[in-house]
């Protein structure tokens, strides 16, 4: 038999007095990590304070290295903020920040945390779309030349950041799709309320893959400069910033490693596929190959 655990006012306090101090830790390790990173890519100065991966340190080494007008970020696609690319940012670098939540839930989390009255804040509940994007965004003081937008929304994510023409940002951070290989600009179709589990059980069928996103760049005037690591994030940085910053364009190797093993049976239970077995679940899917605009299935490429 469970016994039932009864919360008091004063225990309840300890829990958030715990939590803060663990917040506070994680702040601390994350500055002397920054202290300490040092070498000649930006994959030697990855490391996770907030971030899923090493987000958090290639994104202090960009903000060191690049000359940055307005100290503002946009985030799309946040879930609770627990976990997120631009919240040490906010905290350690006292960032203004704009963030994009289609849960409401999650959204009502951050606006309850410390952190909207301690920080320049604000958490929109939103379901984004490349039709609503540039409104959602003007609606705010986040205009022009901002510091740093980024992307990982699960499923239009091109689409979207190919609608976004109302800022201009520095640094742009996109989750690209590792399934979808690494020789073709290639995303899901568009699909207006697009939901990742609902448009196939497995769950991997959603976004774009890193050559669309390096393809969107350089139509936008943006250079990749650095995939991170472990992770599925891509860093673009604007093209006039580049001169004399040691930053030079990335040119991605092999996809092969895939280490994220997120899939998923019919019932909702972890099957941790492979890339190849991935890949074969997913082959009559629909793609967009976007340089000759024609639709295929990810069966028909060679990946």
């Amino acid at each position: 038999m469970f016994k039932k655990i009864k919360f008091t006012l004063d225990s309840l306090y300890k829990i958030y007095d715990l939590s803060d101090k663990l917040e506070l830790i994680q702040m601390s390790l994350g500055r002397i990590e920054k202290r300490q990173a040092n070498g000649h890519s930006l994959a030697d100065y990855e490391y996770k304070v907030f971030s899923q991966w090493g987000e958090d340190g290639v994104i202090q080494r960009l903000i060191d290295l690049l000359p940055i007008a307005n100290n503002k970020f946009i985030e799309i696609g946040t879930e609770d903020y627990m976990e997120s690319n631009t919240r040490f940012l906010l905290q350690n670098n006292n960032w203004k920040g704009l963030i994009f939540e289609c849960e409401k839930s999650h959204v009502k989390t951050i606006k309850n945390s410390n952190l909207s009255w301690m920080y320049s804040l604000d958490a929109i509940d939103a379901f984004v779309s490349p039709q609503n994007i540039n409104q959602l965004i003007s609606e705010h003081d986040f205009l022009d030349d901002i510091g740093l937008l980024s992307i990982d929304i699960d499923g239009m994510d091109y689409w979207v950041w190919d609608a976004i023409d109302c800022i201009n940002p520095r640094i742009v951070i996109c989750e690209y799709n590792r399934i979808l290989g690494n020789n073709f600009a290639v995303s899901i179709p568009y699909a207006e309320g697009f939901n990742r589990i609902t448009s196939h059980y497995s769950g991997l069928y959603w976004g774009a893959s890193l050559p669309a996103f390096i393809y969107l760049g350089k139509r936008k005037g943006y250079t990749l400069v650095h995939c991170g690591s472990l992770g599925s994030n891509a860093f673009f940085v604007r093209n006039d910033l580049i001169t004399n910053t040691g930053l030079k364009e990335y040119f991605p190797g092999s996809l092969s490693r895939f280490h994220i093993r997120e899939s998923r049976d019919q019932e909702g239970g972890m099957t941790f596929l492979g890339l190849a077995d991935a890949r074969r679940l997913l082959a009559d899917m629909p793609i967009i190959d976007l340089i000759n605009m024609n639709e295929l299935t990810i069966g028909a490429l060679d990946l």
